[in-house]
């Protein structure tokens, strides 16, 4: 009967042992479900902040390149700007 008694305390151990077993792969894999839902949200908000940087980009070279059309347009002007003045106060070189 002792034989008994030991083998039904080893088998209850063992089905709690089991059970606890089932009980964390059940809680691992819900935190795997988590944590991959939360990537998956990530990856998301990388995209996002993705396509923002490159609008940012393009504006910032867009106001560049007008800024620097704007430049030389002045840098002729002021090439230009002492014969005009000439002219206006009629200066003719001999």
């Amino acid at each position: 009967m002792a034989a008994r008694v030991n083998n039904g305390k080893h088998a209850s151990l063992l089905e709690q042992a089991m059970a606890q077993l089932i009980l964390n792969q059940a809680q691992f894999v819900a935190q795997q479900a988590q944590l991959a839902a939360k990537y998956a949200q990530l990856a998301v908000q990388q995209v996002e902040l993705e396509k923002e940087r490159i609008r940012v980009e393009k504006a910032i070279e867009e106001r560049f390149n007008r800024i620097e059309a704007l430049l030389l347009l002045h840098d002729r002007m002021l090439k230009d700007l002492p014969e005009a003045i000439r002219k206006k106060i009629g200066y003719e070189p001999k």
